[in-house]
């Protein structure tokens, strides 16, 4: 997650940290916006959530 303090002075470490355990995924970025108005909403909020798989990559040397 990157995002600015827009969400970071509204809503604490530990309610961010439960929004994103608890949110289904498609949902996670809306549930914090709401969170952050929902404190007050005082400054734009930004919010970038990336997720990485952990899959493994397969070599063209595999496959020989």
């Amino acid at each position: 997650m990157i995002c600015s303090d827009g969400l970071t002075d509204m809503v604490d470490k530990e309610e961010i940290c439960a929004i994103l355990e608890n949110s289904h995924k498609e949902n996670r970025g809306y549930a914090l916006r709401d969170a952050a108005l929902k404190a007050g909403g005082r400054d734009n909020i930004t919010i970038v959530l990336i997720e990485i798989e952990n899959k493994k990559r397969r070599s063209i040397f595999d496959r020989l």
